[in-house]
């Protein structure tokens, strides 16, 4: 009886709460009662089958009271709201912790930036800055040697076992270059050549992705200095044709780098080497190529840096010749083991020995060729026969025939005699012949004295 008047009570309350919250017990409280009446009448053995004990209705009578007292806006659980330990939803797991990555640079012979980090964390990135290399310029990181695969950034999704491996690629030169003769031709790398005839234009780009600065150029023609232009504008000055050039720079690449440059002329090759806005070039002949390569400051040059800039009146003019004549004889034959040569625009003589693909410079010297009125026959011709003297009025020493009465002899003397006082005219270094070629009394007698018949002779214009 006083367990029937306590759920008489437990009802009373759940209904008003019922009231309250709309929420309905009454399928709770039927089992509950249910139970209640199974353990008044039933013997012990049954309250066991059933499972239900006064001890479970009472903590099942204190449930339904709790539920009673609760506040009206808080909400009560269902059992949606309580979390499976077999969901793998465990909220007292810990997070995944991130892991550190490991980073190693091949630099290929380079610098690593400061800034580039020896690890970074598998939850965030790692933006890789760039390298440097003397003389070189970098070409950006790359997850392979083979260069395949760039890479600016790195992430977890780059690395394997913690780690990642970047190799940095430089190419060769800080600036490259092209020129024009008709039309432009492809750029080549710092310290190749350009162009391949009479030049009209040049252009030099900056290469450098380290440094500030520019690379400035200007060049010369009949018409003298065209302006100053940089990185990759074109130098021209009117489609002329181009005799000399001038390159500097500016900024961080001056301070850091000197520039050298060398240009070359036609036959006479290479010139020497000069830097930081000298000439380069000649006065009178066309430029039909060039180079230009950065070295360290203060760095030695990349060549010779004799007769860079050559006119008809200093040591370079011979330096010029003497190559113009070395391309003319190369691949000459001759029946004995000399040839000679002579221009009459150069009027200069030289005499090579050795052999056909190896001739080399023996004798090099003044001479005076024929006048415009009488000039010296043009072509190639071979040494046949030699005489002490002649003259009627004046003395020649020392002649040499090359071409039936065009000879090789001395300057003309006063009668008889072979005294320096005693020339009649100083013609050497000039056209003032009939078609003879004069030479320096001792020069006319060392030919005279060693060049043999059957040596072939060229006379250039």
């Amino acid at each position: 009886m006083t367990l029937t008047k306590t759920w008489e009570k437990g009802l009373a309350l759940l209904l008003a709460l019922a009231l309250v919250t709309g929420f309905s017990p009454l399928m709770q409280v039927a089992n509950a009662q249910e139970a209640d009446s199974s353990v008044a009448s039933a013997p012990a053995a049954a309250e066991e089958d059933n499972g239900a004990t006064t001890s479970d209705s009472a903590a099942a009578s204190d449930s339904a009271a709790d539920a009673s007292t609760a506040p009206a806006n808080e909400p009560i659980a269902t059992p949606a709201d309580v979390t499976d330990p077999d969901n793998g939803e465990d909220p007292d797991d810990p997070a995944e912790e991130a892991t550190s990555i490991s980073v190693t640079y091949v630099l290929n012979g380079g610098k690593n930036a400061s800034s580039n980090a020896k690890s970074f964390s598998s939850d965030g990135s790692l933006t890789l800055s760039k390298a440097s290399r003397s003389g070189y310029t970098f070409a950006g990181w790359y997850l392979d040697s083979k260069f395949k695969t760039k890479v600016t950034k790195l992430t977890s999704a780059n690395a394997k076992n913690g780690a990642v491996k970047v190799y940095a690629k430089f190419t060769r030169g800080l600036v490259s270059y092209k020129a024009k003769k008709s039309s432009w031709a492809s750029s080549v790398a710092m310290g190749k050549s350009a162009g391949s005839g009479t030049l009209t234009g040049i252009r030099i780009y900056n290469k450098s992705t380290n440094l500030s600065g520019s690379v400035y150029y200007k060049v010369k023609t009949s018409s003298g200095w065209s302006s100053y232009v940089k990185n990759g504008a074109t130098a021209s000055n009117y489609g002329q044709t181009i005799r000399g050039i001038k390159v500097k720079l500016t900024g961080e690449l001056a301070d850091t780098y000197d520039v050298y440059y060398r240009v070359k002329v036609g036959e006479g090759g290479w010139l020497g080497w000069t830097r930081n806005a000298k000439t380069a070039g000649t006065s009178w002949r066309k430029i039909t190529a060039y180079q230009v390569k950065l070295v360290k400051k203060g760095s030695k040059a990349p060549g010779s840096t004799a007769h860079a800039y050559i006119t008809k009146s200093n040591s370079g003019f011979d330096f010029y010749v003497k190559n113009v004549y070395a391309s003319k004889v190369k691949n000459k034959s001759s029946q004995t083991k000399y040839i000679v040569i002579f221009s009459s625009t150069y009027n200069r003589c030289a005499i090579f020995k050795g052999k056909k693909g190896n001739w080399k410079l023996e004798k090099y010297w003044l001479c005076a060729t024929g006048a415009p009125a009488t000039p010296s026959v043009k072509g190639t011709f071979t040494v046949d026969g030699r005489g002490y003297s002649f003259g009627n009025g004046f003395t020649c020493w020392y002649w040499v025939e090359w071409y039936g009465d065009y000879l090789f002899h001395s300057e003309t003397y006063v009668t008889g005699s072979k005294k320096r006082s005693d020339i009649l005219e100083n013609a050497l270094g000039h056209n003032m012949t009939h078609g003879c070629v004069r030479l320096d009394i001792k020069n006319a007698k060392w030919m005279y004295d060693h060049i043999p018949n059957g040596t072939k002779v060229l006379s250039i214009p």
